[in-house]
């Protein structure tokens, strides 16, 4: 399986980040606008076994992706795969390590092409399409975090 892993570091204690990430709202406000969100819904709570199925929208084209939570450590990490999608395989962990000023969040994922092992595949479009879309993720999950801070600043 081939892995991509993205981090940032922010302000925020990792319970604090673990918590805006089980947040009924998260998916849709992390998800960056390509490929576009289309719907989302999730059959149970924020637990192993809870799936979400999430709805893409690639020009005219949906792409529905089943995802089951599999494992669920509160405020440390919790770890998605995929049911039903566009890869043979994706296991997707989300980590929210204590770092100095606050918490290291990072993303780390092992997904399996369904072109098989053609390297040229994933260097020429699955890893950068990922790389942009996690870089993009962060940059969104850095707007939230900065807006609760001015919010709470405020009063």
């Amino acid at each position: 399986m081939r892995r991509l892993v993205h981090e940032s570091l922010l302000p925020l204690p990792p319970q604090e980040l673990f918590e805006l990430h089980r947040m009924p709202e998260a998916l849709s406000r992390l998800s960056p606008s390509w490929p576009k969100l289309v719907r989302v819904e999730q059959r149970g709570g924020f637990e192993r076994g809870t799936q979400v199925l999430i709805v893409l929208g690639i020009g005219p084209l949906r792409l529905e992706w089943l995802a089951e939570y599999i494992e669920v450590v509160g405020g440390e990490k919790f770890v998605d795969r995929q049911v039903r999608g566009p890869f043979v395989e994706w296991v997707h962990t989300h980590s929210f390590l204590p770092a100095e000023g606050g918490t290291r969040m990072r993303d780390e994922v092992a997904y399996r092409l369904p072109v098989g092992n053609l390297g040229i595949a994933d260097a020429l479009v699955a890893r950068p399409m990922l790389r942009g879309y996690f870089r993009e993720r962060h940059r969104l999950l850095e707007a939230w975090v900065r807006a609760l801070g001015e919010r709470r600043a405020a009063g």
